[in-house]
């Protein structure tokens, strides 16, 4: 799988505009066994409520500080019979831009997943370009 595929993939986590993997640690023989994140903080759990449905709920946290990526990133999400909403925040003390990938471009959909911002960021092309903001 080349970078320019790779980068595309839900999850992917890249520098803004970087069309090219340089690092020599990303190419794929060196990729076995290799963890990229230095701290996961992370809980789930799930509860049932009798007649009502049930709920699964959890919260992780993700400290990268490798390669040219300096953030965290802490997920929160709720999933029910209902629906699932999940909510990022995303601090960048990267010297860069970052993009995150939150849309599979590849599958044909069932659904309509609706993708927002409160902090103004616009989705483009499947993800969101998060700028250095040491200041969250």
């Amino acid at each position: 799988m080349t970078f320019q595929l790779l980068k595309k993939q839900p999850g992917m986590i890249s520098l803004d505009g970087n069309n090219n993997s340089s690092s020599e640690e990303l190419h794929e023989t060196n990729l076995v066994n290799k963890h990229f994140v230095k701290v996961i903080d992370s809980c789930i759990g799930h509860f049932e409520i009798k007649d009502q449905g049930s709920v699964l709920y959890w919260m992780q946290k993700f400290t990268f500080n490798h390669l040219e990526l300096n953030l965290s990133i802490t997920e929160y999400g709720v999933c029910t019979d209902n629906g699932l909403v999940m909510r990022h925040h995303v601090r960048n003390r990267s010297a860069e831009s970052v993009r995150i990938q939150v849309e599979d471009q590849d599958i044909d959909r069932q659904f309509n997943p609706q993708f927002g911002s409160d902090q103004g960021l616009t989705l483009t092309d499947g993800g969101f370009v998060i700028e250095t903001n040491d200041q969250g």
